[in-house]
């Protein structure tokens, strides 16, 4: 599901969520005076950079983004880790 919201390579929003979100905003803009909010999870900044990159298409939408609270969540790791640096799974 991860890859519908994000494209990893490009750190932004996949293709066929950014043509949804232009179907949707044709006349009438369903999008225009609605409050939006974003979450993402991912490794180090990619989800941050695709928030982003949807604020600013967001904002020729008129959507109204929930900006307070914030916060980033970098490389959370469990003890012992459960994947190895390759993503390889290692505690089963």
């Amino acid at each position: 599901m991860r890859n519908y919201l994000k494209n990893v390579l490009t750190l932004t929003m996949s293709g066929p969520l950014k043509n949804a979100i232009d179907w949707a905003s044709r006349p009438p803009n369903v999008w225009a005076d609605k409050a939006a909010a974003v979450v993402s999870a991912s490794g180090d900044f990619g989800g941050g950079r695709a928030q982003y990159h949807l604020r600013q298409v967001g904002v020729s939408l008129d959507l109204h983004f929930i900006n307070k609270p914030e916060f980033f969540v970098n490389k959370l790791q469990h003890n012992p880790p459960k994947f190895d640096r390759d993503g390889n799974l290692i505690d089963e």
